[in-house]
């Protein structure tokens, strides 16, 4: 199983990301998800943070409005990038408020990853932002 992180707009009960609907109603798909929420989930241009975990993450990818997180181990540098992958994971961070300009190309995914999150929840961390221990979507 890959497992991929998304940034999702809310929809519906705003308790949960338009990712867990897209993942829940796509046939032959099985994933675990997670999302963390902001604060107010119903803020105009409210996104939700997501991780997907499944064999097949094409219910997710080219959907519009999802951003996904670039498909690489979080210990990657952003200097392992392409340009296109580095330059839109840095337009993602900045969209959700994450100061960048400290960033350098030695900076490890893990580390934007965490910013973002921390956008979201000031104690936010990756290493526990599993989807097993997610509450169901």
């Amino acid at each position: 199983m890959s497992r991929r992180y998304y940034v999702s707009p809310i929809i519906q009960d705003p308790r949960r990301g338009w990712m867990a609907d897209l993942i829940v109603g796509y046939s032959g798909i099985s994933a675990s998800i997670r999302v963390e929420m902001p604060d107010d989930p119903t803020a105009p241009g409210a996104v939700a943070l997501c991780v997907v975990e499944s064999g097949n993450q094409s219910a997710a990818l080219g959907r519009g409005g999802v951003d996904a997180f670039p498909d690489a181990g979080l210990d990657t540098r952003l200097s392992a990038l392409s340009p296109q992958a580095r330059t839109d994971v840095m337009a993602l961070a900045a969209r959700l408020g994450v100061d960048t300009s400290g960033f350098g190309d030695v900076l490890p995914l893990r580390d934007v990853l965490r910013a973002m999150g921390q956008k979201f929840r000031a104690d936010f961390n990756e290493d526990t932002f599993d989807p097993e221990r997610a509450i169901p979507a």
